[in-house]
C-alpha cells in the first residue's frame, strides 16, 4: 500500500468546513479501511507487515492531533449495522459495528426506549472506540453496559470475544488501551440495555436542564446532555476543537481523605 495523506478536517475533530485549511495534515505509511473483519484478515495475510510495526486504530472524529507523520499501519474500522441479538421483557442485548457513529447508536436506542446510554449522549467518535477508553460523562460509563467486546487479534490473526469482566474495565482504561493496545481491534460491540431504565441525573447540572425540559425521560435525558455539552464546547464542523478528555485525578484514599475535610 502507498503512503496516503491524511487530513484531520476528514478524520478527527480539528477540523472546519468553515476554514478548511484550519486542519492539520500527517502522512501515514499505510491506511487501511476496514469494511468487515474479513478484510482486516485478509490485509494482513497477504501484505504480511512487520510485527513490530506501529499500529493505529482511527476513529471517525476522535480528538486525536498527529504532531508528526506516522511511520506505521492507520487501520480505519468501517463496520456497520445494528442487530437485536436477544430481548425479554426487561432487556435488550444489541451488537452494533465499531464503524457506527456512536452518538447515531446512543440516538437509536433512545428511540427505542432503552436505556443506558443517553447519558452518553454527543461524544464524539464510533462504537469501537467506546470499550478501549471506558468512556464516561454526566455519571455514567460505558462499562456498565457493555455485555461483550468482539474483534481481532493481530498477531494471530484470530477472531477473539472478551465478556465484561475480561475488558478489565477501568476509569477510562480496558485491557484494549494497556496489555492488548495496537494488537487488538475491536470490530463489534454487544450492549445490555434496560427497558425499563434507571435514571442517573445527579452529576452536575443535568437534573436542573432536564427539568427544564419537563418530566424525566430517555428524551429529555439526551437533549439536556447535548444542550449542556454544545454549550460548554464548539461544533467541531464549524470550528476545529480539542473536545472534552480531561480525566479526574486518581490520589491515595489518604490523600482524598484528607481533602474531603477542606470540602465539608
Amino acid at each position: 500500500m502507498s503512503k496516503i495523506r491524511l487530513c484531520t478536517t476528514s478524520y478527527t475533530t480539528f477540523r472546519s468546513k468553515i476554514a478548511i485549511r484550519s486542519g492539520i495534515s500527517a502522512i501515514a505509511k499505510h491506511y487501511l479501511t476496514v469494511n468487515s473483519p474479513e478484510d482486516l484478515i485478509r490485509f494482513f495475510k497477504e501484505n504480511n507487515p512487520e510485527k513490530n510495526e506501529k499500529r493505529l486504530f482511527l476513529e471517525q472524529e476522535v480528538t486525536l492531533l498527529f504532531v508528526n507523520n506516522f511511520n506505521g499501519i492507520i487501520i480505519h474500522p468501517e463496520i456497520l449495522g445494528i442487530r437485536l441479538i436477544s430481548e425479554n421483557k426487561d432487556i435488550a442485548e444489541v451488537e452494533a459495528g465499531a464503524g457506527v457513529v456512536w452518538d447515531s447508536f446512543v440516538e437509536w436506542c433512545v428511540e427505542k426506549g432503552w436505556g443506558g446510554v443517553e447519558n452518553l449522549s454527543l461524544i464524539p467518535g464510533t462504537v469501537g472506540a467506546v470499550p478501549v477508553q471506558n468512556i464516561g460523562a454526566y455519571g455514567t460509563e460505558a462499562e456498565s453496559v457493555i455485555s461483550e467486546a468482539k474483534g481481532i487479534d493481530l498477531d494471530t490473526l484470530e477472531n477473539k470475544s472478551f465478556n465484561n469482566e475480561a475488558c478489565e474495565f477501568g476509569y477510562r482504561t480496558s485491557i484494549f488501551k494497556e496489555q492488548l493496545k495496537e494488537r487488538f481491534m475491536v470490530t463489534s460491540v454487544v450492549f445490555r440495555l434496560r427497558k425499563h431504565p434507571d435514571f442517573h441525573l445527579h452529576y452536575g447540572a443535568l437534573e436542573n436542564e432536564v427539568f427544564k425540559l419537563g418530566k424525566i425521560s430517555l428524551q429529555n435525558i439526551r437533549k439536556a446532555v447535548i444542550a449542556i455539552r454544545e454549550s460548554k464546547l464548539p461544533d467541531p464542523l464549524k470550528v476545529g476543537n480539542a473536545g472534552s478528555f480531561f480525566k479526574n485525578p486518581i490520589v491515595p484514599e489518604t490523600a482524598a481523605k484528607e481533602l474531603k475535610k477542606y470540602l465539608s
